[in-house]
């Protein structure tokens, strides 16, 4: 089987996926919505806000790609975003609204 990951580029809300992503770091991940600390990778709910995670991403995916394949299977309704667009479009839209 040849099938790999490549990266699919689609028009998103960044504030609707902020308030919905799981932000993996290198051993535990963070609600991005309220910021909880020390999450499960496979958290499939924020155990302090509640937000059900409909995204995640890998501020280094390079070292987590493994993780990637396991990760699919057990919650195949999750998207994988990358970390530096998300955080690249985020800032701009926070700095559009702040100078409005």
């Amino acid at each position: 089987m040849s099938e790999r990951y490549v990266r699919v580029f689609q028009k998103l809300d960044v504030k609707t996926v902020k308030d919905q992503v799981l932000i993996y770091g290198d051993l535990s991940a963070i609600c991005g919505k309220c910021n909880e600390p020390d999450l499960p990778l496979r958290a499939k709910n924020c155990k302090n806000c509640g937000t059900e995670f409909k995204y995640i991403a890998f501020r280094n995916v390079r070292n987590h790609l493994p993780k990637l394949k396991g990760l699919a299977e057990e919650c195949p309704g999750l998207i994988f975003i990358d970390y530096d667009d998300f955080k690249r479009n985020l800032d701009e839209v926070k700095a559009k609204d702040f100078l409005k």
